[in-house]
Formats: structure tokens, C-alpha cells, sequence
């Protein structure tokens, strides 16, 4: 890790990191370990943990079936159905895991650059910077998109103007040539990998897309890697192409991968990279396939796709277990805030997209990068009737509190409970969290298999509504709407 070394704590049970298949994070990174039982006898111990185990005790779990009935609080009686699978990760022991966001500071964005531009030198990007052509060039199209802009929207034609007072700023003092970098002080750098030319940049928003390609108010940082002239990394036939894009593929694409390399050989470049950057994407749990086109129209591409290269998705998480495909993903679809108060408070998806054809690693996207800095392992859990009866007795007598959405005004059904890591955020010290083991109960739609096979594509989640969040540890009611 960065900022020192990570401690890992033990508790009672066995603990361990699976260094295998694609995740490498865990043997790479120095760790000073820390028992943390120093006061304790054995006999305390067991007292300690009389009834809580790990995962095994869950084995012979596979369904929950209830139902009863409550009233809401607009006095309306309410059923509650549980018929839910019982899911549980596949690995021996569950951990804490305690992490924090990085500032976007000189050093940050330095060792970033200097990991990803790691031979030759490294230049400014950002506006005032730019060589006098290319800003002319750039003022020129924004000129032209200004004058055409037909919209309603005030704020994006203002964006406009202001963005067209910054090219006749940054024109009077513009050099020939590209400045190399002296401080790393601002957010946009350029440089080389593989003869090729690639753009890095570091970004803080305020508004995020989510998984549904919705805008969503909430803060989010990204540090992204593109080609500056995407005519270097496409495929050869389409090099004459005007308006070309790629993105990556769902499902429905039956096209062929006519990437000269293999998905296996692909991977591992993507994961040569990922370890050189030593951020704390150390989970590899999926990939797709990288799509290429022409663009016709700003609603239409070309029938004809080219499929030519993958997309890795890299995320933070503790033995292989990704952080965001076993709980805290960001597709929570209902949000039903009942102040501003209640937005968001920070994009929940912590991956990193590793985009490779046989040109090499053609792009990147980290989205909100934390670093780890404490991991306590091997951490008791409560009997799941003991989880099943809090839950049920909390809906019962406050079901407000979950803020359910009903089939129709009076049902509401649950069919699964999973064990998962949810993110707990630090009341005292914004920026930190920690990962902790937690049951969810909720109503979910269309499941797909996520896991390590090449052969399932799908890096997203589930349509899931109404979660009941219970802490696995100490069984307190987690509130969704205060952590998010």
C-alpha cells in the first residue's frame, strides 16, 4: 500500500488469501500482521465465540420461508412473503476490511503518471498548456458547436461559452510545443506506452452515470488512460473511419473476437498493468468483449460491429471476493430519498476497466480508487436464526424504516438473502469506510451468474429493491439510506 503497510488482524478462525487464478493483489503487498489477542487466554476465546463460526455453519442454510403481516405507517396492513435462496460466498471466513479514499494530490497523481508513462517523458494536458495549433483547432470546434446549438439546456450552453473564454485566455500566452511536466498540479497529462500516445486524466464530479446510463447526484473520481488519436489502436479497417467508437458488448453480440490474441493471453496483460499501477484493484471477476463502429448519427451506428479486443474488470475486494459484485454495487435502482439531504453521498463502484487488444492496454477507467489499510480477518458471525429473527422483528414493529416499495399497496416480497460485504462509512472521518460482513434481504430480478468464468461475460449486477441490511457480526440494523 501507499501510505504504509496494511495491517491484518486475526481474530478467532482461519484466514486467508487466495493468491490463485487471477488475483495476484494479496502476494504482492507488504503486510504487518497483527494478532490482536494479546490479553486473551484460549478459554476466552471460545467463550468469545460460543455459537458463532464461520461459514460452514451456513452450509445446510439454502432457503428462508415466512410470512406474516404488519401495519405500515399509514395504519394500512401490510404482508411480508419470504421465500428467498439463502446465498453465501464460497470461501471459509469472512474479514473487516477498512479502507480510505485517496486525495488527488501532486504525489498521488505523479506516481500514478509515472507508473503508466513509465519510459520517456511526460507532458501537460490541460488547457493551458496546449500547443497554440491544437487550442486553435479546439476553439475553432467548440465555436462551431456553439453556434449550432439548438438544446434548451442553459447550463450546457454556458458550459460552452466558458469553455470558449478559456481558449482566447489560454491562446495569448500559448507555445509551439508541448510543456513537460514540472509539477503535477493539474489534471491532465500526456505521454507514450508502445510508440503510442495516450491522455491521462484525473477527475473529481459531483454527477455520476450508474450502472442504467442515469445520471445519479453524487460525488465520484475517476483516473482515465485514452489513445489521443483513436485511429492508433483501432482495428486496420476501420482506420479510415470519420466517426469511430467502440464500447463493450452485451450479451446480444454474436459476432466473433478477432483479436489476434487470446482472452487468456489478454488477461494477463491487463493484469501486468493493474499490478504496475499498485492501486487496490486486486479482484479480476469478469470481462467482455470490446465492440468497434462507425458512428452514423449521434442515435446510430453502423449495422456492420467489429468485435476486436476485451474489457477486464478490476475491483477493489478481499480473497477474490469483489467489493462490488458481492454487495456495495452501485445499482441500487431504488433510492426513495425523502430530502436532499438524503442524495448520494459517493459513487459506490469501486472498479477499474482495463480495455486490451494486440496493441496492448488501449485504455483505462478507475472508477473511485480506495486504498486498504487495515484488514482484521477471520471474524465471527451470528447464527443466522438470530439474523432471521432480528430482521423479522424489525420489519414488524418499524417498517418504515426500510422504506419498501409494496406490489401494489399492501404485499411486498422477499426472495433473497445473501451475505455479502457492505460499505460502512465513518461518521467521524469522511473518506474512510470499512467493508463489513453483512446479511441482505431483498427482492431481486433477474439474477445473472457473476464468477470467475471466461465464459459468462456479465460484469454487472442485479435489478435489486427494497434491501434490509443486518450487520453479520453484532446483528445491528445497517441504515441503507444514511451509508449511501
Amino acid at each position: 500500500m501507499r501510505k504504509g503497510t496494511v495491517k491484518r488482524c486475526f481474530g478467532a478462525g482461519l484466514v486467508f488469501c487466495l493468491v490463485t487464478g487471477l488475483v495476484t493483489g494479496c502476494s504482492k503487498k507488504e503486510q504487518t500482521v497483527d494478532y490482536n489477542i494479546e490479553e486473551e487466554t484460549e478459554s476466552d476465546q471460545n467463550n468469545a465465540n460460543k455459537g458463532k463460526t464461520g461459514l460452514i455453519q451456513f452450509a445446510s442454510s439454502t432457503e428462508w420461508k415466512d410470512e406474516w403481516t404488519t401495519v405500515n405507517t399509514k395504519k394500512n396492513e401490510v404482508r411480508l412473503t419470504v421465500e428467498a435462496s439463502i446465498i453465501v460466498p464460497d470461501i471459509a471466513q469472512m474479514s473487516v476490511v477498512e479502507v480510505e479514499e485517496p486525495e488527488f494530490d501532486e504525489g498521488y497523481k505523479k506516481r500514478v503518471a509515472e507508473h503508466i508513462f513509465e519510459e520517456g517523458d511526460i507532458y501537460y494536458n490541460d488547457i493551458s498548456h496546449l500547443p497554440k495549433k491544437e487550442l486553435e483547432e479546439l476553439r475553432i470546434a467548440c465555436q462551431e458547436a456553439y453556434d449550432s446549438y439548438s438544446g434548451t439546456d442553459e447550463d450546457q450552453k454556458e458550459e460552452l461559452e466558458r469553455e470558449l473564454s478559456d481558449y482566447d485566455e489560454a491562446l495569448k500566452t500559448a507555445k509551439d510545443t508541448y510543456s513537460p511536466v514540472d509539477t503535477y498540479d493539474v489534471d491532465k497529462y500526456m505521454g507514450e506506452r508502445d510508440g503510442i500516445t495516450y491522455e491521462l486524466f484525473f477527475s473529481e464530479k459531483e454527477r455520476c452515470y450508474d450502472a442504467w446510463d442515469r445520471f445519479i447526484e453524487c460525488r465520484g473520481k475517476e483516473i482515465g488512460l485514452t489513445a489521443k488519436d483513436i485511429r492508433q489502436v483501432c482495428p486496420e479497417e476501420l482506420s479510415e473511419a470519420v466517426n469511430l467508437t467502440y464500447w463493450t458488448s452485451m450479451d446480444d453480440i454474436t459476432a466473433e473476437n478477432q483479436c489476434a490474441i487470446s482472452v487468456e493471453d489478454a488477461q494477463k496483460l491487463a493484469q501486468r498493468f493493474v499490478d504496475k499501477l499498485d492501486l487496490d484493484y486486486t479482484v479480476c471477476g469478469s470481462y467482455r468483449p470490446l465492440t468497434w463502429a462507425e458512428v452514423v448519427n449521434m442515435y446510430q451506428v453502423e449495422e456492420s460491429c467489429i468485435v476486436d479486443g476485451y474489457v477486464f474488470y478490476f475491483d477493489v475486494g478481499v480473497d477474490d471476493l469483489s467489493f462490488v459484485t458481492f454487495g456495495t454495487q452501485e445499482n441500487y435502482r431504488t433510492f426513495n430519498k425523502k430530502r436532499d439531504s438524503e442524495e448520494s453521498r459517493y459513487f459506490m463502484k469501486t472498479r477499474m476497466e482495463v480495455f486490451v487488444t494486440e496493441k496492448g492496454v488501449i485504455e483505462m477507467r478507475a472508477y473511485n480508487p480506495l486504498e486498504i489499510t487495515r484488514i482484521s480477518g477471520g471474524v465471527g458471525l451470528a447464527p443466522l436464526e438470530d439474523i432471521k429473527a432480528i430482521m423479522k422483528e424489525r420489519l414488524t414493529e418499524d417498517i418504515g424504516f426500510f422504506r419498501l416499495k409494496y406490489s401494489g399497496t399492501d404485499w411486498m416480497q422477499f426472495n433473497e438473502l445473501e451475505l455479502i460485504y457492505f460499505r460502512i462509512r465513518d461518521k467521524e472521518s469522511p473518506g474512510h469506510y470499512s467493508y463489513v460482513p453483512t446479511w441482505r434481504l431483498a427482492h431481486v430480478y433477474d439474477r445473472k451468474e457473476v464468477g470467475l468464468s471466461w465464459e459468462g461475460h456479465d460484469a454487472y449486477r442485479i435489478d435489486l429493491i427494497s434491501p434490509v441490511l443486518v450487520n453479520a457480526i453484532d446483528g445491528s440494523v445497517i441504515d441503507f439510506y444514511d451509508e449511501v
